[in-house]
Formats: structure tokens, C-alpha cells, sequence
């Protein structure tokens, strides 16, 4: 018992590390990671490579097959290029399996673990999460505990060595040990924490190299488990996609698993070694390698298949018009308001997210938050649901004019269609400068991170007063309340302005510092000011809007 313990906790020490420096990875490079997906897909091939050396630097399929899901989904990259990313991310998760078999077993465990988990871990306690110093730091600790969990296996496949007779594991078929390796990966969803099991028996000798063969071909079958708990209620592309892995996988590794000999026998042609760690892992490569190769002229067709598969479905972005026919003027008009105020919420705490603030510091409130920690292409098909939503909006509200509708009801079109178009403007200027906020929060300058800190820092305090307003029913409260906030959003962008020119004869910064600053600066406040604008117009009057125009004016002309 103890050492299947002691093998499980090793196995839980692997899996954390393996998430730790596929997190900080993701963070750290994640955008370049998606920039080179996305630029990268121009034809099968060039999608092939694109998804090895994304997967291969990632260190997770899993991840790539999201940004795959969310670029198809958002009709960025064509199928049949889609496709070329998933198999080439196949063969990209193999060279997991060269990292363990060549470093994994020729150091002291942990005499290298113990120095990368006290450095890794200490400065993930102690530095800011939202540095890049703080990730690379759990990349170092994930590398650690890594090399760790690998110690614990080890030390487990020799007390299961001792344990029992080798003659009873070597008598299983290796259809078996195909099972067992589908299974178990289904389980763990880590083909990474498969391989690096299967390498530590093969070292101990617990089992043999055609066993372990077999278990990594099942291994390969399992990583399928997720994609299709993924796909179950999930769009027409996204099941496409998976019905696409299933099959791939399904069919190479039947190929695989019928074609040990001969193709073990070609690893060793290739492979000059009796290492039996170099030629599993060689093995692992060569059968992906195949599957590309037998796959990728015919993606095109796949691809033509797969669109019949499944139909496109009818889906809506929103929640309340969908339930009103246009031509019941009160219902219509009532639906039209709660889907104004859902998009309203909606973008302001994509802004807040976008913009780095703390989710503690989160105040509008809504059945789908939108969390700091959502990875960013994630958060870009939040901004696509709200650019969706704004045009349901509007055509919805055209066909409610089209019923004849006059008078009071056209006014208050009119007020709805401003509060959805100045809440999408605000989102837009936030969503201009992700990247300059990204680069603000990964900044070794304490002098930018401070400066973007106190523009942050008057954000969270506008929304906090803003989300005070919006939960407020008395109306007469509500402009007194909308009056002062109206009257602090100059002078506090004003106040950042002459800060930030303040920095231009410092010699230690950059020079485009100070000038993205600015344009940083200026985009929050167009943001605040589209955004408070929105609230306004559905929860003030005409004349209390009119009131609040002069108030600015004047302050602006002082």
C-alpha cells in the first residue's frame, strides 16, 4: 500500500508541475503563441508545423486545440487548416517524452529538484501574479516539482519490482496494456503524466519495451476523453473538430497497435541504441509522424466531410428579445431593456478584466462574470458575444420600428440604441490597448507599473460608484450621484496627464513609455466616459442627460 502511495503522490507531483509550467507558459507567451497559430495557417502544411512547435513550447494539446476551437468559431482559419494544427499538436506533446527519457533518468532527481522548487515556489509567494518574474518563477518551481514527482515514481516502480513477479505482468497480451494506457490517460487527461509513468517502468524493468509500447499507443487514444467531454454540448464547428481527433487517433493507433513489429523494428533501424527509454519515445514519434503523413493530403476532403456532419445551429447571443415577438410594443421595449442592461454589464466587466483589475475589485454583478484568469482568447470570444449581441440588438429594434411604433416609444429606441452603442464604444477603447496594459503588468519598471497602478486604481473607483448607481432604483438619487461622478472623470484624466509628462525627462525610461502611457491614459477615459454615457441614457431622462451635457461643457471650458 505504501508504495502505491508513494507512486500516486508522485503522480500528483508530476500533474502539478506539468500545470504549473503550462500556466505560466500560456501567460508568458500565450498571445505570441496565438499570433503564430494564427499566422501560420495559410495552408495544411504550414498548420502541421505550427501546431508541433505550439504544442511542443506549450507543453499542452489541450490548450491548442482551445485557441483552434475559438479561431474556427470565430472563422479566423478554415477546417481543413484547423485540422492540420490538431495532428501536427499530436506529434508536438511527444517531445515531452524526449525531455523526461534524456534528462529524466541521468541526474539526481532531487539534488536538481529541491534548488528549482525553494527558488520557483518562494518567489511565486512573494512576487506580484500579475509580473512575469512571478510566472517565471512557477515555471521554474513547475519544472521542479516535475523532476520531483519523477524521484517519487522511480523510488515506487523499484519497491514494485521487489514486490512481484515480473512473470505475472509479462504475460499479458499487449492488448491489455492498450487499455490500461486509454484508461488511465482518460482518468489523469495527461498524456505527458502517461509517458513519463510508462518510461519509469521500462527504467525499473517492471515492464518490457513491447508492453510499454502498447500502453503509450492507448495513452495516445485517451488524450481523445477530453476533446469529447469538451464537444458534448458544444457548437457545430467544436464537434467537428473533435469527431476529427477521435478519428485520427482512433485510426493510428489501431494501425499503431497492429503494426508493433515491424514498426518497433524501424525505430531501431533508425535509432541506433538498445536504450529502450530512446526507442519508446522514438516509437511515439514515428507512428504520430506516420498519421501526418498518411492524414494530410487528405485533409481537404476530411474537412468537406465534416461540414455535413453536423448542421450549423441557430444560436443567439441574446437572452430576453428572443422570447418577444417585435410587434408587443411594452414587452418588446421591456426585453429590449434588460438585453441593453445585460450588454452594459457585460462590458464592464470585460473592461475591468481587460484592464487588470483585481477580480476582488470586480463590482457589476452578472450570471456569466467574465474572470481575470480566463485565458485571453477566451476573452476575445467574450467581446465577439457582445459585438453579437449589439447586432441582435439593433436588428430587433429595427423590426420594432417597422411595426409603425411612434411617439414615446420611438424616444425611448432612440435612448436604448445610444446606451448599446456607447457601451460597445467603451469596450472597444479598452479592448485597443490589451496590449500595452500586458506589457504594463509584466513591466521591470516600478516608476510604469506604478503610474498604470494609479490609473487602474481611479478605474476601480469609477466603476465601483458607477455599479453603486446602476443597482440604484431611486431615480432623483441617481442623477445627484451621476452629477458627481460626471465632475470627477476630468479632472482625475487631467491629473493622470500631467503625471505621466512628468516622467518625459526621466533618463531611465523608454522613450515610447511615456507616449503609450497617454494613449493608455486616453483610452480609459474615452472608455469611462462612452460607458457612463450608456448608463446614463437608460437610467436618466432627456432633460437630466441635457443637464449633464452642460455640466461637462462647463467643466471642460474651465
Amino acid at each position: 500500500m505504501s508504495v502505491f502511495w508513494q507512486l500516486s503522490a508522485g503522480l500528483g507531483l508530476f500533474l502539478l508541475g506539468m500545470s504549473f509550467i503550462e500556466q505560466s507558459l500560456n501567460t508568458l507567451g500565450g498571445l505570441k503563441l496565438q499570433g503564430f497559430l494564427q499566422k501560420h495557417t495559410k495552408n495544411p502544411i504550414k498548420a502541421v508545423f505550427g501546431g508541433t512547435i505550439a504544442t511542443a513550447v506549450l507543453q499542452s494539446s489541450s490548450v491548442i486545440s482551445l485557441i483552434v476551437l475559438a479561431f474556427v468559431g470565430a472563422q479566423m482559419i478554415q477546417m481543413h487548416n484547423a485540422l492540420g494544427i490538431i495532428i501536427g499538436a499530436n506529434l508536438g506533446t511527444t517531445f515531452t517524452g524526449w525531455i523526461v527519457a534524456f534528462f529524466g533518468f541521468k541526474v539526481a532527481f532531487e539534488s536538481l529538484s529541491f534548488p528549482l522548487i525553494t527558488c520557483g515556489l518562494i518567489g511565486m509567494t512573494l512576487l506580484d501574479q500579475r509580473t512575469a518574474r512571478h510566472q517565471y518563477s512557477k515555471l521554474v518551481g513547475g519544472f521542479g516539482l516535475l523532476l520531483f514527482g519523477l524521484t517519487f515514481m522511480k523510488a515506487a516502480m523499484e519497491g514494485v519490482g521487489a514486490d512481484f513477479d515480473l512473470r505475472v505482468l509479462q504475460g499479458h497480451s499487449i492488448y491489455v496494456f492498450f487499455v490500461f494506457g486509454a484508461l488511465f490517460t482518460a482518468i489523469i487527461q495527461s498524456s505527458s503524466a502517461s509517458m513519463a509513468l510508462t518510461l519509469t517502468a521500462v527504467s525499473m524493468g517492471i515492464i518490457d519495451l513491447t508492453a510499454a509500447v502498447a500502453i503509450v499507443i492507448g495513452a495516445d487514444l485517451g488524450t481523445t476523453a477530453t476533446v469529447i467531454l469538451g464537444a458534448v454540448n458544444g457548437t457545430a464547428p467544436k464537434k467537428r473538430v473533435a469527431l476529427f481527433h477521435c478519428l485520427f487517433n482512433l485510426i493510428i493507433d489501431v494501425i499503431a497497435l497492429l503494426s508493433i513489429v515491424p514498426l518497433l523494428a524501424l525505430v531501431q533501424w533508425i535509432l541506433p541504441t538498445d536504450n529502450p527509454l530512446y526507442l519508446l519515445v522514438g516509437f511515439h514519434n514515428l507512428f504520430n509522424l506516420l498519421g501526418i503523413i498518411v492524414f494530410l493530403p487528405l485533409l481537404p476532403w476530411i474537412a468537406s466531410w465534416l461540414e455535413a456532419r453536423f448542421a450549423v445551429e441557430e444560436t443567439s447571443a441574446a437572452k430576453y428579445i428572443i422570447q418577444v415577438e417585435p410587434g408587443v410594443t411594452e414587452a418588446s421595449v421591456q426585453v429590449l431593456n434588460l438585453e441593453a442592461r445585460r450588454l452594459i454589464t457585460m462590458v464592464a466587466n470585460l473592461n475591468m478584466v481587460w484592464a487588470g483589475v483585481p477580480e476582488s475589485s470586480e463590482p457589476f454583478t452578472t450570471d456569466d462574470p467574465v474572470k481575470g484568469t480566463t485565458p485571453h482568447f477566451e476573452l476575445r470570444n467574450r467581446y465577439n458575444e457582445i459585438k453579437a449581441l449589439e447586432g441582435e440588438i439593433l436588428r430587433y429594434m429595427v423590426r420594432v420600428r417597422d411595426a409603425g411604433e411612434h411617439g414615446e416609444i420611438l424616444s425611448r429606441l432612440d435612448a436604448l440604441t445610444a446606451a448599446v452603442r456607447n457601451a460597445v464604444r467603451s469596450v472597444k477603447a479598452i479592448k485597443n490597448i490589451r496590449h500595452d496594459v500586458e506589457q504594463f503588468e509584466r513591466t521591470n519598471s516600478k516608476k510604469i507599473a506604478k503610474r498604470y497602478a494609479a490609473m487602474r486604481d481611479s478605474m476601480v473607483v469609477f466603476y465601483t460608484q458607477l455599479a453603486n448607481v446602476w443597482s440604484n432604483p431611486n431615480l432623483d438619487t441617481n442623477f445627484e450621484d451621476m452629477v458627481d461622478i460626471k465632475q470627477l472623470l476630468e479632472p482625475d484624466y487631467r491629473q493622470h496627464t500631467d503625471n505621466i509628462y512628468a516622467m518625459v525627462s526621466d533618463p531611465d525610461l523608454p522613450k515610447e513609455a511615456v507616449s503609450t502611457l497617454l494613449n493608455v491614459n486616453r483610452q480609459i477615459h474615452t472608455a469611462n466616459v462612452a460607458l457612463l454615457d450608456a448608463v446614463n441614457e437608460l437610467l436618466l431622462s432627456k432633460e437630466q442627460i441635457d443637464v449633464l451635457e452642460n455640466i461637462q461643457l462647463s467643466s471642460a471650458a474651465r
